[in-house]
């Protein structure tokens, strides 16, 4: 009867021990997501990987998805801004410069040389919505 009893506590405070650090690690998760850590350091190494200056100060309707795996790591990133100052941003990003892009009716695509290691980096701009998606990824 005592085995039972002592194997019954055991179990319950294993569960109760992993659903605690199930619990922390949610937690952590959600703040660091509220705060907009993560944010701040995807836009930083999309820029890093595709040589890009920093983000129009008039950026709005801001939209960070990070997505991959121990093996991969990628950024979706889009934005909206006045035209005038998406083509300034593409004018001082060292990235860009000597890229032509290509056109898919009023969408701009820029197929960046990837650097610091990353395997795509590439630049759209949507001329009518005013909008820019920078996707980047390294593998």
């Amino acid at each position: 009867m005592r085995n039972k009893t002592r194997k019954s506590c055991l179990i319950i405070g294993g569960v109760g021990a992993v659903v605690s650090v199930a619990i922390l690690l949610c937690a952590i998760t959600l703040f660091t997501d509220l705060c907009g850590v993560n944010d701040k350091s995807a836009i930083e190494t999309a820029r890093e990987w595709a040589g890009l200056a920093p983000l129009p100060a008039t950026a709005s309707n801001l939209y960070v998805e990070t997505t991959g795996n121990m093996f991969t790591h990628g950024f979706d990133i889009t934005f909206t801004a006045p035209i005038k100052d998406i083509d300034k941003w593409l004018a001082s990003s060292p990235g860009i410069a000597n890229v032509e892009p290509t056109r898919e009716g009023n969408i701009r695509i820029y197929k960046i040389k990837p650097r610091s290691g990353a395997a795509f980096a590439e630049v759209k701009v949507d001329e009518s919505k005013e909008q820019v998606s920078i996707r980047t990824y390294w593998s």
